[in-house]
C-alpha cells in the first residue's frame, strides 16, 4: 500500500469539521491518529466561541 501525505492545510480543515462533530483528533509522533470525544468543559468553550464570532459577523467586526 502507498503511504499517502497529509498537508497541514488538510489536517487543520480535518481537526475544525471533527470539533464543530463534538470530538477531538490527536496525532502522535508515529502517524497514527487518536479520535476522542470533547468534554463538557470543551464543548461549552467551543458554544462560546461560535456565539462570539457570530456576534462578530453580525455587528460587522469580521
Amino acid at each position: 500500500m502507498k503511504e499517502r501525505r497529509v498537508t497541514a492545510t488538510q489536517l487543520e480543515a480535518a481537526a475544525r469539521i471533527a470539533k464543530s462533530h463534538g470530538v477531538s483528533i490527536t496525532l502522535k509522533t508515529d502517524g497514527t491518529a487518536v479520535v476522542s470525544p470533547l468534554s463538557a468543559d470543551q464543548l461549552a468553550d467551543q458554544e462560546v466561541e461560535r456565539e462570539f464570532a457570530d456576534y462578530q459577523r453580525k455587528h460587522g467586526y469580521l
